[in-house]
């Protein structure tokens, strides 16, 4: 009888271990390919009618969300603080909103986290009044009716303007309207004057035309406007949450760079 010591079998099981290790490779190379992730769904509440959004708005008219495998749908909203609503009530999983609105949230001891900021501006918020109710400077605004959406970074900026006046919110009478309600107000004659943002407040001057005067809030308030979501929801997806930071680049670089071509997105 033949007997096989390991010296003599260790060409042999070589061999074998070569070949299976081939034919595994030409398998591998003939087997499909894995279908790549599935794109991950976002929801995000955001303002589309504000500039500020212009690297959401890019980011998904470009397809750059897609080019990171998110699918994202845009939920339009008229304020950051509905949008805000919108995540604290999980209806949208991520909102644009400014710095006030998360304030007040936060105080409540909402769980809301910053992702990014997104856009910053010291140009868009102000008041635009009527020049027949007697107002032509901002101290004429003692004792007239003014619209502002409440709990806002407008409410906030007419409230330090006023305090530039020596006024304060009992000097004035607010009556509270969701932003794209203003510019009816003022120019219905329901309200003296207007506080908010653009594009808004702009509509509002451009509908009272010679009989509107507008207030700048630049040396009061600097919009900054961010990308936030509950911290739970950002905790568990620190990937996804990378992905959606480099959209976000590729749309704030091309807002930036190609600032006509964004503005088809409003």
């Amino acid at each position: 009888m033949k007997r096989y010591t390991l010296r003599a079998m260790w060409p042999a099981a070589a061999a074998l271990a070569v070949a299976l290790a081939g034919a595994a490779l030409w398998l591998a190379l003939r087997a499909p390919p894995a279908p790549p992730a599935a794109p991950e769904a976002i929801v995000i509440a955001t303002n589309t009618e504000y500039v500020g959004a212009c690297p959401v708005m890019a980011a998904q008219a470009k397809g750059y969300f897609a080019g990171q495998r998110l699918a994202v749908r845009l939920q339009p909203y008229t304020s950051g603080r509905e949008a805000l609503l919108a995540v604290t009530s999980h209806r949208a999983d991520m909102a644009t909103v400014a710095d006030i609105p998360i304030m007040f949230f936060a105080m409540e001891g909402t769980p809301i986290q910053v992702v990014s900021t997104i856009f910053r501006t010291g140009r868009d918020h102000g008041l635009v009044a009527r020049r027949d109710r007697g107002i032509a400077r901002p101290a004429d605004l003692k004792g007239k009716r003014i619209g502002v959406t409440l709990s806002t970074s407008g409410h906030f900026t007419l409230e330090v303007f006023l305090n530039r006046q020596r006024l304060d919110t009992r000097d004035v009478q607010l009556v509270n309207y969701p932003p794209d309600a203003l510019q009816q107000a003022v120019t219905d004659g329901k309200v003296d004057a207007v506080a908010g943002w653009d594009p808004f407040l702009g509509a509002a001057a451009e509908s009272l035309g010679g009989n509107g005067i507008r207030f700048g809030g630049a040396d009061i308030y600097e919009s900054i406007y961010n990308m936030v979501a509950l911290a739970p929801y950002i905790h568990q997806r620190p990937g996804t949450m990378v992905r959606l930071l480099r959209a976000l680049e590729q749309g704030e670089r091309f807002c930036r760079d190609q600032p006509g071509a964004a503005l088809a997105f409003f």
